[in-house]
């Protein structure tokens, strides 16, 4: 399942919808904003079985270029020429850097 999303109902972990389920683990207890694989214990027509719940993020981060401005010969990170969407919700685990490091001594736009 995709990171951050509800788990799924019980009957996702079967292959016959033909079948009585329900979850003995509690599924509300996952963290699902963590990644990461998760034992579940299911009653499928009587009889305990296991099964396992993956949890991963697939979902690029969305990024919004940002115009920064500075003095001459102050340097600015790169990471401030970024802004993060409100769907990015780890924006520190990004690190950004410049290809060819602008001209700080340079007066004007680049």
């Amino acid at each position: 399942m995709e990171l951050g999303e509800e788990v799924p109902a019980a009957e996702a972990f079967l292959y016959s919808p033909l079948s009585e389920v329900s979850f003995v683990t509690d599924v509300g207890s996952i963290n699902v904003m963590s990644e990461g694989s998760y034992d579940i214990t299911l009653f499928v027509d009587g009889v305990e079985a296991l099964s396992q719940l993956h949890i991963k993020d697939t979902t690029a981060p969305k990024l919004v270029l940002q115009t920064a401005e500075t003095w001459l010969n102050k340097p600015l990170e790169a990471s401030k020429f970024i802004n993060f969407d409100e769907t990015t919700d780890n924006s520190d685990a990004f690190a950004a850097e410049f290809v060819t490091e602008p001209g700080w001594s340079l007066e004007g736009e680049q």
